[in-house]
């Protein structure tokens, strides 16, 4: 689907899973999940999952220019704060993937 929304859980637990339903990443209260589909406005490649009764906060991409137009200062902490969740992903990714291939 294309993906219009980023979520922000507020309560209890979700998980990013393949379309196979392997699981790629667990998040709790506070994450937020969807933001790369979102910020792209490209179709989702994983499905997120609730595992535990989730209370999510939707963020819309028609909510999100609403706030540009009236509150550019709230929408530049929202968009540094996106940006450093994805480099912290983006970090441990790079981690990841160095780690597994330190044996070749």
């Amino acid at each position: 689907d294309m993906a219009l929304e980023a979520f922000v859980v507020l309560s209890g637990n979700v998980e990013i899973r393949e379309r196979e339903g392997s699981v790629l990443a667990r998040f709790d209260r506070g994450s937020t999940v969807g933001e790369i589909a979102y910020l792209a406005a490209m179709p989702r490649t994983a499905d997120i999952v609730v595992t535990n009764d989730a209370e999510v906060l939707v963020l819309t991409q028609e909510m999100f220019r609403k706030v540009i137009a009236s509150e550019p200062a709230i929408a530049s902490k929202i968009l540094f704060n996106l940006t450093l969740i994805l480099a912290e992903r983006l970090r441990a990714t790079t981690q990841n993937l160095s780690n597994n291939t330190q044996g070749f």
